[in-house]
């Protein structure tokens, strides 16, 4: 991130805080004129969530999986986890049912 503040590059890798508020269209480190270029980023991406499972249910877990249903058919995704639950698995399926 540090290197493409824009996700310009071919392979980009951020935190989900810097995911996340490049979403929103807060960036971290960009200008308020800049800050839809990252949300744009998003569209047409393969976007990897790993550890998925240590997020915050009710802040960036929430967050995330409402950004990938807004973006649904826009982009790919995968969440990777080692110990995902069944009830996280059944939360995921039943909130992003179509992927």
């Amino acid at each position: 991130y540090n290197n493409d503040p824009t996700f310009e590059k071919d392979i980009v890798f951020a935190t989900i805080d810097q995911s996340l508020s490049s979403f929103l269209s807060f960036p971290l480190g960009l200008s308020h004129a800049q800050a839809n270029i990252n949300a744009g980023a998003w569209i047409g991406s393969y976007l990897v969530f790993d550890e998925f499972h240590l997020l915050d249910e009710n802040l960036a877990m929430a967050s995330t999986i409402g950004a990938l249903k807004m973006l649904n058919g826009l982009c790919r995704f995968c969440i990777m986890t080692a110990t995902m639950s069944a009830r996280m698995m059944k939360c995921i399926q039943n909130e992003l049912p179509n992927t």
